[in-house]
């Protein structure tokens, strides 16, 4: 119901989610009032059944629909360009459009970095110490998918950055919200998706 409602551009009539799905009326009735119920569509009002959430409803459904990228960003070390810079290239070969990319860093891994490498990310600086505190990564991770996911398909990359804060974006990203995660390979920036 979630996939139609998302192919359907996200809000529809119960009459016509009713045609497209095949659903019995009471039945769609009951789906519906239990995905309200779960806070993932809500009741506009005149029969009007809206998705909350782009994520990862759009996703699932190949929305052509804007991507957030989240992503973390460390030093630079041996790497000609940073990771996330890759991924979004990667990203953009595999027809997924990044429209807006969201890196959590620390001042000293930008530093390490030339400026005009970063300059197409929104950077949320954190002291290094906040990158190994899972559960402060976990929350900045639910507060960004929970202010971006009506406009946009959210993607996460655990690639780079302290392991620990991997973890979290990658626990939140996939068993909270359900969306997908990739990891670039670091012998040859392979995508894979996890």
């Amino acid at each position: 119901m979630l996939v139609t409602l998302a192919r359907l551009g996200r809000v529809a009539s119960f009459s016509k989610l009713s045609t497209v799905a095949k659903v019995p009326r009471t039945s769609l009735w009951r789906y519906l009032r239990e995905l309200q119920d779960l806070e993932l569509i809500e009741y506009l009002g005149q029969g009007v059944y809206r998705l909350r959430y782009l994520t990862p409803f759009g996703y699932m459904a190949k929305l052509r629909e804007p991507y957030l990228y989240i992503g973390l960003l460390g030093r630079k070390l041996w790497h000609s360009e940073p990771e996330p810079k890759v991924a979004i290239r990667r990203l953009k070969e595999s027809d997924i459009y990044v429209a807006k990319a969201i890196i959590l860093t620390s001042k000293e891994a930008t530093e390490s970095w030339n400026s005009t490498e970063l300059s197409n990310f929104e950077l949320f600086l954190l002291d290094a110490q906040s990158l190994y505190d899972t559960e402060h990564v976990a929350k900045l991770v639910s507060n960004l998918v929970e202010k971006y996911s009506n406009e946009y398909i959210v993607i996460g990359d655990c690639t780079s950055g302290p392991r620990p804060a991997g973890i979290a974006l990658y626990s939140t990203l996939r068993y909270v919200y359900y969306s997908p995660v990739i990891y670039l390979r670091e012998e040859d920036m392979q995508l894979i998706w996890l």
